[in-house]
């Protein structure tokens, strides 16, 4: 079904050169995160073809996960535990509205410091609080203004936590046995990392994340980053292959 749709989508489609005509010379359909699990099966260092392995790619629609035991794929599973359930409860715990854009923004920016420590400085919840700011009217009083940041703040770690928690309830009972490596990938991965690799510690797990994979900017041309990881690291592999039949 797949494969016939975008066959007849690529017999003309506009491209910001022009028009353009493909023809298929073979279709492979790949779960997603297997671009960047061949990619890293491909590392000598790693010697994932003698381990038993997670990959856990989240991105903001869903998270997918794929376990391998000596270079055998043992399960490939997907759930919509996207960056989309966090926003969705956070959005429940809070009574203003709040565009999706600058939610995303922000609680990227704010990251793990969103979480109030007993020790925290009040320099540092003024730091969070600025970076808050763009989340609240700037013609509401000061008192009133800081009450809705500490409610936003809140709701945001609640939220954070019951993701994280939800997550783990989902990841936990697919991990294969005799695992040593977890490997997340993807921009919400990267945005969850210090809970992710406290996770990957108390399985036993070495802990690996896709941010070592670099991508050249005249690729990356409109810095997408993590978005396209995985369709970069199936892309250098199948070049690769063919650039040595070449030669």
């Amino acid at each position: 079904m797949l494969e016939e749709m975008l066959r007849g989508a690529a017999s003309e489609f506009e491209t910001p050169s022009g028009k353009m005509s493909v023809n298929f010379s073979n279709f492979e359909c790949k779960p997603e995160g297997a671009g960047v699990l061949m990619y890293l099966q491909s590392q000598p260092k790693l010697k994932l073809s003698q381990r038993t392995a997670t990959l856990i790619m989240i991105g903001y629609r869903n998270a997918s996960l794929i376990s391998v035991s000596n270079g055998s794929v043992l399960d490939k599973v997907s759930t919509g535990l996207g960056m989309n359930y966090l926003i969705d409860v956070i959005k429940n715990h809070v009574s203003i509205y709040i565009p999706l854009s600058v939610l995303l923004s922000v609680i990227e920016k704010a990251g793990f410091n969103i979480q109030e420590g007993s020790d925290e400085m009040p320099e540092e919840r003024e730091k969070i609080f600025k970076v808050l700011a763009p989340l609240v009217s700037t013609s509401t009083i000061m008192a009133a203004r800081n009450a809705q940041l500490e409610d936003i703040r809140n709701a945001i770690a609640v939220a954070r936590n019951e993701y994280t928690n939800a997550l783990y309830s989902w990841i936990n009972p697919l991990i294969p046995f005799n695992n040593d490596l977890m490997i997340f990938c993807g921009g919400t991965a990267n945005y969850l990392s210090p809970e992710l690799k406290r996770f990957a510690d108390l399985k036993g797990c070495e802990f690996l994340q896709d941010d070592f994979i670099t991508i050249p900017k005249k690729i990356d041309s409109m810095g997408l980053k993590e978005r396209l990881t995985d369709v970069y690291c199936y892309f250098s592999l199948i070049y690769s292959k063919k650039w040595k039949r070449k030669n």
